[in-house]
């Protein structure tokens, strides 16, 4: 089967990285190599749409710029420079047994 779809497919177009997700010819050949290896198709393709969400692939950061004012107020908020932030080698309170 990988052979055969390999000789049909051999001369077909594939589109660039960040569109693989909607490659028919890559999606023919996943499906070809799926059968081969005995796995289901559908894992393959959930594979080739989280590949095509990878931020070196699709050239997009990886995560959208945050606007929620309760967020932004988290980053924006005083430093904790200069603060001690040593351990206290104390027990911290006397217990009696």
């Amino acid at each position: 089967p990988l052979r055969a779809a390999f000789h049909k497919l051999g001369k077909s177009a594939l589109l660039p990285w960040p569109q693989m997700d909607r490659c028919p010819t890559r999606a023919k050949l996943d499906r070809a190599a799926a059968t081969v290896l005995g796995i289901d198709p559908a894992e393959v393709a959930d594979w080739r749409q989280r590949i095509v969400r990878e931020p070196t692939v699709c050239n997009k950061a990886p995560y959208p710029r945050i606007r929620d004012p309760f967020v932004v107020s988290l980053f924006s908020g005083p430093s904790l420079e200069g603060l001690d932030l040593t351990r206290d080698r104390s027990p911290m309170r006397e217990v009696d047994l």
